[in-house]
């Protein structure tokens, strides 16, 4: 079975747990702490309504909570569209609506 993107991620925190997987300008993350917080988030994902393969928009700074987002959603089997809050509405819009 392949794995995607997130599983890989993920499995890192068993052999790197205490080691740095992201950094921000605000704060950092361990595997393990990472693990943890794209775990809750996927269980709201999970418990939200959405199914798999649905499109999910995101649209954060450049940051820590994008890439739980991310990966949560990845985790879950959604479509995460990754939408730059700098874009114009209207492109913002045209990505959304395609």
């Amino acid at each position: 079975m392949t794995k995607n993107y997130a599983q890989y991620v993920l499995e890192q925190s068993h052999s790197y747990s205490d080691k740095l997987a992201v950094v921000d300008e605000l704060r950092s993350l361990t595997y393990q702490e990472l693990e943890s917080h794209v775990k809750q988030f996927a269980y709201k994902l999970k418990k939200s309504g959405l199914k798999p393969q649905q499109r999910i928009v995101l649209c954060f700074d450049d940051c820590v909570e994008w890439y739980i987002a991310f990966l949560a959603s990845v985790a879950v089997g959604l479509n995460p569209v990754c939408v730059n809050h700098m874009f114009p509405i209207e492109t913002i819009d045209k990505i959304i609506k395609i």
